[in-house]
């Protein structure tokens, strides 16, 4: 190295070789670096890629703390051997919660809005009642949930 040259010794950790330059060239063209792709982009922050990507769904979907803990542990108690998801999709799911309502009875629901108006001038309290009668069916026809209750997969 002479007295008009200049070394550019790089992190250890960057894996780049120190770059000699003439002192005239040097910040002329500005070199930027993208460390190499790596194999294993979640380490050392996650264990294994499922854990990553799983940890991702629950942020992108903002699951909360307490149930981000509950579907852990439904994983883990299945994966443990205790227990069993036979879900293949959300489609199955779905399925799933319209077998339940298509076994339930149709029920009259009474809906009572309470309108409570306290006027400031006096103290008289008006209340009143309005009442909406409706009955709730379910939305699908019976033959369509035919597997309904079987133990068959939902979506074979």
């Amino acid at each position: 190295m002479t007295t008009d040259e200049i070394t550019t010794e790089y992190h250890p950790n960057s894996r780049r070789p120190p770059e000699t330059q003439p002192f005239e060239e040097y910040g002329r063209k500005r070199q930027f670096f993208s460390p190499p792709p790596s194999a294993e982009p979640w380490r050392p922050f996650f264990n294994t890629r499922e854990d990553f990507v799983f940890a991702e769904i629950l942020m992108e979907a903002r699951v909360d703390r307490d149930r981000s803990d509950r579907l852990i542990k439904l994983i883990k108690l299945c994966l443990d051997g205790k227990g069993a998801l036979t879900f293949s999709n959300y489609s199955d799911v779905l399925t799933a919660w319209e077998c339940a309502a298509s076994q339930l009875t149709p029920v009259s629901l009474n809906i009572h809005l309470r309108a409570i108006l306290l006027t400031l001038s006096g103290t008289s309290l008006v209340s009143t009642t309005y009442q909406s009668h409706t009955t709730a069916r379910p939305r699908h026809s019976p033959s369509l949930f035919a597997h309904c209750g079987t133990g068959r997969s939902i979506s074979s």
